[in-house]
């Protein structure tokens, strides 16, 4: 998680759990796992065991050249 994010000297478990308490986190189940979405980051929990999974930073769309 810490390379995806691009984290360093952070606790990566504690920066998800803000973003995750953060007031606009969308939330919502696909499948097995829950999804928490905010400023820019996905981060996927498994919903059995409540353990975080991944977390990602979103790509910027690029637009292609007309």
């Amino acid at each position: 998680m810490c390379k995806n994010l691009n984290l360093k000297n952070t606790d990566a478990v504690q920066f998800c759990i803000n973003i995750i308490l953060n007031p606009e986190c969308a939330v919502f189940r696909k499948g097995k796992n829950w999804y928490c979405e905010a400023d820019g980051l996905t981060i996927t929990i498994n919903s059995s065991s409540c353990t975080i999974i991944t977390a990602h930073r979103h790509r910027k769309k690029t637009s292609l050249p007309q």
